[in-house]
C-alpha cells in the first residue's frame, strides 16, 4: 500500500499518519493495539512500524530529571511526577505506546545476545578506564588507593572473568554448550557490572550534599571573583582616563595661569588650578571631576605633579 495514501479505513499500515495529523492520540493507541496483530506484509508493517515509532519520538516530550549531582535526559513516562505532566498531560497515550517496550520489540525483533550486549558495554568499560588512568590524579594520598591504581584493579578483574569464561568453555561437549555458557557469563558478568555501579551511585548519595555545597561555594567564589575582576578593570579605566584628562587640564592651565604662577608653582596651587579647571577642556564624554579639591591636590601629587 502507498504511504502516502489516506484511506477511510484508518486501521491499515500507514492509518496512524492520518490520526496523528489530527491530534487524535487516543486513536493513535487503538491503531497500535491492532497493528500488533497485523502478520501479513512483514516487511511493510515493519516500515511503518518503524517510522512511527520515529515519528512518536517527535512527538513525545524530552525531559531531563535530576537528582543530587545526577542528570538524564530520555523521553517523559507515564509514570513521571505530576509536575513533568503540566500541560503535556494529552500525550500520555503516545508516552506508553513507547515506554511499554513492545513497539522496541516489533521494530527491532529480539533483544541482542547476552554476548554482542556485554562484549560492547565491556568495550565502554575500557575505554573509559584507559581515558581515566591516561588522566592525572585529583587526590593526594597513597598509591594503593589511587585513580590509577582502581582502574588497574578493575582490569585485573575484568581478566579474571576472561579467565573463568574460558575454563567453563573448556568443560563444554559441544557448540551448543558452549553457545550457552557464554550467554550464561556473559548475562551475570553485564549484571554484576551494573549492580556495581548502581551500588557505587547509591554509596555516593551520602557525599552528594557535601559535593553540591562545595560547588556552590566554588561557583559563588568564582562568581565574587569575576565580579571583583570586572570591578577593579572598570576603576583601572576610569582612573586612567581621569589621569590623562588631568595631563589635558594642567596643560590648559599652564599656558592659561603662566602668567600669574610662579616658575615652580606649589603642588597645592596647580592642583586648585586643575580641580577648578577641570570642566574647561574636553567634551561631555570627559571623565567626572573629583568631588573635593583636596582629594584632586592629594590624588594629583601621587600621580601626576
Amino acid at each position: 500500500m502507498n504511504e502516502n495514501t489516506r484511506s477511510d479505513q484508518p486501521w491499515h499500515l500507514w492509518g496512524w499518519r492520518a490520526l496523528l495529523d489530527d491530534n487524535q492520540w487516543e486513536a493513535v493507541a487503538a491503531w497500535f493495539d491492532l497493528a500488533e496483530i497485523i502478520r501479513t506484509d512483514l516487511g511493510e508493517r515493519a516500515k511503518s512500524l518503524s517510522e512511527f515509532r520515529q515519528a512518536l519520538r517527535q512527538i513525545v516530550p524530552i525531559v531531563t530529571i535530576k537528582n543530587g549531582m545526577e542528570r538524564d535526559t530520555r523521553h517523559i513516562r507515564p509514570n513521571d511526577p505530576p509536575e513533568l505532566w503540566e500541560g503535556r498531560s494529552h500525550l500520555k497515550h503516545l508516552a506508553h505506546i513507547l515506554d511499554e517496550g513492545i513497539l522496541d520489540h516489533l521494530v527491532d525483533g529480539d533483544p541482542p545476545a547476552a554476548r554482542e550486549y556485554w562484549t560492547d558495554y565491556r568495550s565502554q568499560i575500557e575505554e573509559t578506564l584507559d581515558g581515566l588512568y591516561a588522566e592525572p590524579e585529583s587526590t593526594d594520598g597513597h598509591e594503593d588507593l589511587s585513580r590509577k591504581s582502581h582502574v588497574r584493579d578493575a582490569k585485573t578483574h575484568l581478566r579474571n572473568i576472561d579467565f573463568a569464561t574460558q575454563v567453563a568453555l573448556s568443560q563444554a561437549q559441544d557448540d551448543d554448550e558452549r553457545v550457552w555458557v557464554q550467554e550464561l557469563v556473559s548475562e551475570i558478568a553485564h549484571d554484576a557490572f551494573l549492580a556495581g555501579r548502581h551500588t557505587q551511585v547509591a554509596w555516593g548519595k551520602n557525599f552528594e550534599p557535601d559535593a553540591l555545597i562545595r560547588r556552590k561555594s566554588l561557583a559563588g567564589f568564582v562568581a565574587s571573583q569575576a565580579e571583583r575582576t570586572a570591578y577593579f578593570e572598570q576603576r583601572k579605566e576610569e582612573h586612567e582616563r581621569a589621569l590623562e584628562h588631568a595631563r589635558l587640564v594642567r596643560a590648559y592651565v599652564l599656558e592659561r595661569h603662566s602668567h600669574e604662577m610662579n616658575a615652580n608653582p606649589s603642588k597645592a596651587a596647580l592642583g586648585k588650578l586643575i580641580h577648578e579647571n577641570w570642566d574647561r577642556v574636553g567634551g561631555e564624554d570627559r571623565p567626572p571631576k573629583p568631588k573635593e579639591p583636596t582629594i584632586t591636590r592629594n590624588w594629583l601629587s601621587k600621580n601626576l605633579i
